[in-house]
């Protein structure tokens, strides 16, 4: 009596082929359906700042739109692998008038911001203080009104060099 099929192995090896790429399609699709929902409040976040803008004469948030991928926006760097914004630098322009919005807190990938030379106004949003990446945070020479809030000394990783000033 012979108990061997000689079409086992192949069997096998189509059952573990399938079981694999059954594997590998789940695990990839389960980062882009997350990825997607942080990436879009990242948006959103960014959105909400442009609205915060009341003015900007030369244009510079003229690319934050629908027509191009945020990421690509002027002035935003997102990380590589999770398309999450690392950086907002909107220096130097001496243009952009307006208040920075406390959904700028939902950016929780963000290590850099700076926003100095604008003509910004109001205070720092108690929010950020949230943002326990944050490397540099420039806001220097703005109409921002309150001084350093003491929530900024919470942020542990906040490069104490390159600070606020």
């Amino acid at each position: 009596m012979k108990l061997h099929n000689p079409y086992f192995p192949a069997l096998c090896s189509t059952f573990l082929h399938i079981i694999l790429l059954f594997t590998v399609t789940l695990l990839c699709l389960q980062p882009a359906t997350s990825t997607t929902l942080t990436n879009e409040t990242d948006r959103l976040a960014l959105l909400k700042f442009k609205e915060s803008i009341v003015d900007d004469p030369y244009g510079i948030l003229s690319s934050w739109n629908d027509s191009i991928q945020f990421c690509n926006w002027y002035g935003v760097t997102c990380g590589r692998c999770h398309q999450r914004i690392t950086a907002l630098e909107l220096q130097g322009h001496n243009s952009l008038g307006g208040e920075i919005p406390a959904s700028l807190a939902n950016c929780t990938k963000l290590r850099v911001m700076t926003i100095a030379w604008n003509k910004l106004i109001g205070t720092i949003p108690r929010e950020l203080g949230s943002l326990s990446k944050l490397l540099y945070f420039r806001v220097a020479t703005n109409n921002l009104t309150g001084g350093i809030p003491p929530f900024l000394g919470n942020l542990s990783f906040l490069k104490k060099n390159f600070g606020i000033l």
